[in-house]
């Protein structure tokens, strides 16, 4: 017998960044309970490259606002919220929220820590925190230049509308 799967790629949402990387939009396929609120079947949820950005066990789960990409993984009940971009290598697992933020490069993040507006860069970080909220400010130049986040929310308004 054959496991349910949480969420499915809709091919009808598929869009091409300018770097040629293909994005696909993820649809609940039952209703998914976060840490931080409850999918409902049907609903859409944020932008992956492939199905190997997010798990499909566990509660985690891709905001509509947020995209995952390259060789990112999200898994456990890991959340992907606000305008947050993921990629690299980056690991988000546990409980571990980030919102409105961008990881990228072999960042592991684990436990139930939040992050919120922040910018992780790094070759092997890890971070594991159960208590701490984290909101960042400052200056984000050091991933700034890779991110293709305003290419595909903030110059197509039909992505805008959701």
């Amino acid at each position: 017998m054959d496991k349910i799967k949480k969420f499915a790629l809709d091919e009808s949402s598929a869009i091409t960044l300018s770097d040629g990387t293909r994005l696909v939009q993820i649809v609940a396929l039952k209703d998914i309970v976060t840490p931080e609120y409850t999918i409902l079947k049907g609903s859409r949820g944020g932008y992956v490259e492939s199905e190997r950005n997010l798990s499909q066990n566990g509660n985690s789960w891709i905001g509509s606002k947020s995209i995952v990409r390259g060789n990112a993984f999200v898994c456990g009940d890991a959340v992907v919220h606000g305008k947050s971009e993921i990629w690299g290598e980056a690991y988000l697992s546990d409980k571990a929220i980030v919102r409105d933020t961008k990881v990228c490069g072999n960042v592991v993040i684990r436990g139930e820590g939040f992050f919120n507006g922040c910018s992780l860069s790094g070759k092997n970080s890890f971070i594991n925190d159960n208590i701490h909220e984290y909101f960042c400010t400052g200056d984000d130049e050091i991933i700034s230049n890779e991110t293709l986040y305003s290419e595909v929310f903030l110059e197509n308004d039909s992505l805008e509308k959701q």
